[in-house]
């Protein structure tokens, strides 16, 4: 079995938020805040599925069920699983930056040593997110990925 990924937790049954589906009398601000937060409970319990079952397992129904809200709330944010797994990856992505930006600066500035220590946190990471690196390289075969990809791919002027 596969561990929860870093962030996220075990138990599918605990509910992530509470969706209130009769929005009369409530300004916009609420019910955007409310949509955020649906959103904000969908990514962690469709990353949990992921980590458990692999991108095959991932649903929008399995998510909703796991984060404690109807199965009809995701199509709210995704038009379909593929959307939901491109979410998904990004966050991945986003996770995967994190890690490498927090890789030592090297001594006296030597390339070698400062790539070294990329090598060292890009495997750190694949090793305590295996989900995560797993939907990422399976970018091409799902399709979902590969536009977010190359949105993270792109040149940084900071490298």
């Amino acid at each position: 079995m596969t561990k929860p990924l870093a962030g996220t937790t075990a138990s599918p049954a605990e509910p992530r938020c509470v969706v209130v589906a009769d929005h009369d009398g409530e300004n916009d601000a609420d019910h955007d805040r409310r949509r955020c937060d649906l959103r904000r409970a969908l990514d962690p319990a469709a990353t949990d599925l992921l980590a458990a079952h692999g991108p095959d397992g991932v649903t929008l129904r399995g998510a909703a069920r796991a984060a404690g809200v109807s199965q009809a709330a995701p199509y709210r944010h995704f038009d379909s699983k593929e959307a939901l797994l491109a979410a998904v990856a990004a966050e991945g992505f986003q996770a995967m930056g994190r890690a490498l930006a927090a890789a030592p600066a090297a001594e006296g500035s030597d390339p070698v040593q400062h790539l070294r220590a990329l090598a060292v946190c890009y495997i750190r990471f694949v090793i305590e997110n295996p989900a995560y690196y797993r939907l990422i390289r399976s970018g091409g075969e799902l399709g979902c990925v590969s536009g977010v990809a190359r949105g993270f791919a792109a040149p940084s002027s900071e490298v």
